[in-house]
């Protein structure tokens, strides 16, 4: 942390002007091909001193780190964001960039960082793997695990997200077992689904049975095909039949039936390469359809279509804000 920490120093040094027309020059080649005559002239600017050329790197790489941070962990900068309007963007840019320095330092320093992992996902694609036993493992976006196998036992440490599974024969019998925070789920030969949050576990079987285990209870319960539960580290609840909705992300898919608004972008979460701000006279819209994972641009259309909403986008698509469309 010393190297981030004396450079957060250096930064600090450098004048506000030269981040904010660093910011000045990002905006205008986002919102279009500089001319000839401009591009000279950002070429000057940029080699005006290292501390220009300095900012600037940093302004572009700023927009990189933002995909990469949780978006559980920035929300919280977006709740004043309905002061902003359109000739304010220079500063939600500029204010974003600060913040970000100062959220990537504090990411770094969190101990059950999800980068901390045997194999991950980014909010981009998925992954399958395949297990030392012979198994299959995929990986949902922006999720993560730890693979450990010992000679006794088999164990996969879901650290983020949502995997799938599909057990394998092992010719020494060891048992397999996923780990949540919550508890654990042990196979007993079958293709099953985990999804971790940070409130309860979900898991759901297609194809044999699982037995389930909070951590901090005696309660088990087994789970047999078709079939799916909830259960935090406390208690298992009622287990009720399988939803298809469980394991459309497989497909690329989000199935909402008559859900809020708020709830969707929820469910995108993992999918989202930054932050979506909901005005308040948009979070209770129900919505209902199958809305693609691996293509937010659609998804956001067919909602800003179907439910008269405006879909607005800051920082080349790093945060989006949906509001009421007025002329509806």
């Amino acid at each position: 942390m010393l190297i981030c920490i004396c450079e957060l120093q250096f930064m600090i040094k450098i004048s506000k002007e030269i981040y904010s027309e660093a910011v000045d020059w990002l905006m205008r080649m986002q919102e279009a091909e500089l001319s000839d005559t401009d591009q000279l002239q950002f070429e000057q600017w940029k080699n005006l001193s290292s501390e220009h050329h300095y900012v600037w790197q940093k302004t572009l790489e700023m927009s990189k780190l933002i995909e990469q941070i949780p978006s559980d962990i920035t929300q919280p900068i977006l709740k004043n964001m309905d002061q902003y309007q359109a000739k304010d963007k220079k500063n939600l840019y500029l204010g974003s960039t600060f913040t970000f320095i100062f959220i990537f330092i504090i990411y770094f320093m969190y101990p059950y960082s999800p980068w901390y992992a045997d194999y991950q996902t980014d909010a981009i694609k998925q992954k399958t793997i395949q297990l030392p036993d012979g198994g299959m493992l995929t990986l949902n976006n922006s999720s993560a695990i730890d693979v450990n196998y010992s000679n006794d036992l088999r164990k996969i440490v879901i650290k983020r997200g949502d995997i799938w599974i599909k057990t394998h024969h092992d010719v020494m019998n060891r048992p397999f077992i996923v780990e949540s925070s919550h508890g654990t789920v042990q196979a007993l030969g079958t293709e099953y689904y985990i999804s971790q949050r940070n409130e309860n576990t979900l898991t759901a079987v297609d194809v044999g049975a699982i037995k389930v285990t909070p951590e901090q209870s005696a309660q088990t319960l087994i789970l047999n095909k078709s079939q799916q539960v909830i259960f935090n580290s406390q208690h298992i609840f009622n287990a009720m039949p399988i939803q298809p909705s469980s394991f459309a992300w497989k497909s690329g898919f989000i199935m909402a039936d008559n859900i809020t608004l708020k709830a969707l972008m929820n469910d995108l979460q993992p999918y989202k390469k930054g932050l979506v701000y909901l005005s308040d006279d948009v979070k209770n819209i129900k919505v209902s359809g199958n809305f693609p994972t691996q293509n937010l641009q659609q998804t956001y259309q067919m909602i800003s279509n179907t439910y008269h909403v405006n879909v607005d986008e800051f920082l080349n698509g790093y945060i989006i804000k949906i509001k009421k469309n007025k002329k509806n």
